[in-house]
């Protein structure tokens, strides 16, 4: 859980320094050189949020995350293929459909995780609750029992 906190929070920081592309045309690819290292930053700590997430929960969880870095994979190939064309200046009708696709595939993940640890922990809420509860139900049948003995003397 650690390791996948470490990875999200490097998420973000890199996320948050990561420079804008240039737009198309005005300017040229080795600007746009630090936004390509970071975004690969990214994706590395993405895939490895989503391997180490994995094993976290049951067999569903597990194949909706495999199936979530298979889904990331293919739409980050289709956007290598579509960048090369980019850097030619060519057309690239369907990149920002890929870019959309993977990003909103780990963002589905995260808030599947987010709801998995909302259910886990209020599950072992109510877990102690009910334990509580019982823990004080068994004092007070001791307490009425006491009593009882009490008054037949």
């Amino acid at each position: 859980m650690r390791a996948l906190g470490a990875l999200l929070i490097g998420i973000a920081v890199v996320g948050a320094t990561t420079p804008a592309m240039y737009l198309r045309g005005t300017g040229g690819p080795s600007g746009d050189v630090p936004h390509i290292v970071l975004t690969a930053v990214i994706v590395l700590f993405i895939l490895a949020a989503i391997a180490v997430g994995a094993s976290l929960y049951g067999s569903r969880w597990r194949l909706y995350s495999w199936a979530t870095l298979v889904i990331i994979i293919t739409s980050g190939a289709l956007s290598g293929v579509a960048a090369s064309r980019l850097a030619a200046g060519q057309q690239t009708p369907w990149l920002g459909g890929a870019e959309r696709i993977n990003i909103g595939a780990y963002l589905l993940w995260v808030a599947g995780l987010a709801i998995t640890l909302l259910r886990t922990r209020e599950a072992a809420a109510v877990r102690e609750r009910s334990r509580l509860l019982l823990e004080l139900d068994s004092t007070k049948q001791l307490c009425i029992h006491r009593y009882d003995d009490a008054v037949e003397r």
